[in-house]
């Protein structure tokens, strides 16, 4: 019984030696596989070596501004590639107050903020450094406006697509996504 035992305990460890060589062969495959997969997925699927999402080349591009061919400035940020449902970093303006004339020429006053979604972080600093004249922009066109012009829910849509309009011409028209009204007080 004893020589049954000591036969089975020499038996265990040579059966255990020949599978760990296995283990370690296929674990070694499956690694190399995941590699080359992984890199065949950093090369954007074999077509051409840029991501899906890569950021548009910032080479001096003319841009389309309402007809007119604008110079992309070579100091500005790249603009990237939308895909449609990102939500861009936002810059809150500071509160706007301007004077508002009723059809009886009584005076109002309309108190709003705006909030501006860029494509991307760098473009933050480019808004900052510009807000002399994207506010004058906002200014000039919120004292242009009647009470009649201010009222419902439509004409608001009108006001942030008209100041984006106006924002995206001072800062770039497709560096500037969206503007948001946080706030809207008429007095």
């Amino acid at each position: 019984m004893a020589e049954k035992e000591n036969q089975e305990g020499i038996d265990a460890p040579v059966a255990s030696q020949g599978k760990n060589p296995m283990i370690v062969g296929a674990l070694v495959g499956i690694v190399v596989v995941a590699a080359a997969a992984g890199g065949w997925l950093m090369r954007g699927s074999g077509g051409g070596g840029h991501p899906p999402d890569a950021f548009a080349q910032g080479k001096n591009q003319a841009h389309d501004n309402g007809g007119a061919k604008q110079a992309h400035n070579k100091n500005d940020p790249p603009i990237p590639m939308d895909s449609g449902n990102d939500v861009g970093p936002v810059v809150n303006l500071d509160t706007f107050i301007v004077n508002i004339l009723s059809e009886l020429n009584e005076t109002h006053y309309l108190k709003t903020t705006f909030a501006v979604e860029v494509v991307s972080e760098p473009w933050i600093d480019v808004v900052k450094k510009k807000m002399g004249r994207v506010r004058h922009e906002v200014i000039l066109y919120l004292a242009g406006l009647t009470m009649d012009e201010v009222y419902g829910a439509e004409n608001k849509a009108k006001i942030s697509k008209e100041v984006q309009e106006r924002i995206a011409r001072v800062v770039n028209k497709e560096a500037v996504r969206k503007v948001y009204i946080s706030e809207f007080v008429i007095q």
